[in-house]
């Protein structure tokens, strides 16, 4: 409806500047029944980075406005006003509002799909050696057939009796959220995990119990299914899979046929091979939340495990650990490795980096997934002394960050007051990974 050299405005969540699912949309060329293009002319960034820089009150999520004209190519750098400030209400005339607001001009340049303020945010200027090397873990929902803990007659410990995890199932969403499992398996199906809010910095909250039909063959997982299960005598474990499958094909998104859009559990815990892709047995697991307003990783060695708690009292050898999706990791056979990589992905320099790349919710940044790898941190290398440095300060803050949290962990609910105590507490050391990583980068 807009005439070629027509302007128009739209108010618009501040992730277009900064999210990759915008990428198309900042190309500001847009194929339909013709072929239409527009000039971006101006952005108004309504929350500036840092958060608190954010005008307030205004919407429920961070905005922006952008303006352009129609039937012209962008010129980039593209002018902007950053306004930032505290209103003293919603809805003021700008003539009052322009009084209480500070209003900066800065220049935005393409990079990438995103639109990056010139000389503030840090361009990424190559890939990191280990971008296409972490992966997103697996999608072990709905939680409540996999979360598990003892029931209150726990039973032997080969063939322990188990229940859906309460805590777990009361996060899930309908129509699982009232399903509960209560069956007997064999302990050999029990794995670990943690979710993404576990993480912390150089260290994790306790283990969480899975049940997963995998067998460990030479290092590799296999899934078994209800008739391998029999065929191998997992009784137990054949009466798990089909009180699974029964609620799956009953509960589960269906096509226009009627049939279960995914159609088994099996297909959805391994989706494109996240679950039997990752060696859950053996190795090194450098492992970071997938959101978050900070980045949190931690080292995870899958051979010394601690117990699994199933309830005070009754413990059992995890079968090993299985990162979920809530979370990216890295495997590895090298400890000086993982210790060197988490060294670098906990450094406040990279936190700082990824900032201005995260989208923006209601409580600040974040969408982390693998923005931190848009950043060129280099493979490890034994032979380089700040290689080895990083990796020997890594280790350190684990070993600091073991010793606190039995103190640490009946003190705080939430992860984030957690996290933000651990830092404070490796302040120090935090400062030197700080100052190799800004050389490494």
């Amino acid at each position: 409806y807009l005439k070629k050299g027509g302007h128009i405005a739209f108010v618009m969540p501040r992730g277009v500047l900064s999210a990759d699912q915008y990428a198309d949309f900042t190309s500001f060329e847009f194929i339909g029944d013709e072929a239409v293009w527009f000039s971006l002319k101006q952005v108004v960034d309504l929350a500036p980075i840092p958060k608190e820089r954010e005008v307030t009150p205004l919407f429920r999520q961070a905005a922006c406005v952008l303006l352009a004209e129609k039937g012209a190519d962008t010129k980039w750098p593209v002018p902007a006003v950053e306004m930032e400030g505290k209103l003293t209400a919603k809805n003021l005339r700008w003539a009052e509002a322009q009084q209480q607001l500070k209003l900066t001009e800065a220049k935005l340049n393409r990079v990438g799909g995103r639109l990056l303020t010139e000389g503030k945010t840090q361009r990424p200027q190559a890939k990191s050696y280990y971008y296409d090397k972490v992966f997103q873990g697996a999608t072990l929902v709905p939680r409540n057939f996999f979360f598990v803990r003892s029931a209150p007659q726990p039973g032997p410990l080969t063939v322990p009796n188990l229940v859906t995890d309460e805590e777990e199932a009361q996060q899930s969403k309908l129509p699982w959220r009232d399903i509960r499992m209560r069956e007997a398996v064999e302990a050999r199906f029990i794995f670990a995990t943690f979710l993404g809010g576990d993480i912390l910095p150089f260290g994790h909250a306790l283990l969480r119990p899975v049940v997963l039909p995998l067998s460990v063959e030479n290092g590799k997982p296999l899934l078994l299914n209800y008739n391998t299960a029999i065929e191998q005598a997992y009784t137990a474990l054949a009466k798990w899979l089909k009180t699974w499958e029964a609620n799956w094909q009953q509960h589960a998104k269906k096509d226009a046929k009627g049939n279960a859009k995914i159609a088994t559990v099996l297909e959805q815990i391994d989706y494109r091979g996240k679950l039997t892709q990752q060696r859950v047995a053996s190795g090194y697991k450098v492992l970071y939340n997938r959101s978050g307003t900070h980045i949190a990783s931690c080292v995870l060695h899958a051979a010394a495990l601690n117990k699994l708690v199933l309830q005070v009292g009754f413990e059992v050898d995890a079968a090993g650990f299985v990162a979920d999706n809530t979370e990216y990791y890295y495997e590895t056979d090298s400890a000086d490795e993982a210790s060197y990589l988490s060294a670098v992905l906990n450094s406040p320099v990279l936190d700082k980096a990824i900032k201005g790349l995260q989208s923006r919710g209601q409580f600040g940044e974040r969408d982390i997934h693998r923005k931190l790898l848009l950043f060129p941190i280099p493979q490890y290398n034994p032979k380089l002394a700040s290689h080895r440095k990083l990796a020997e300060l890594g280790k350190q803050c684990e070993e600091k960050v073991a010793k606190l949290l039995p103190q640490l962990l009946p003190k705080y609910k939430g992860s984030g007051p957690l996290r933000t105590e651990i830092r404070k507490l490796l302040a120090e050391e935090l400062k030197t990974i700080d100052w190799h990583v800004t050389r490494l980068l």
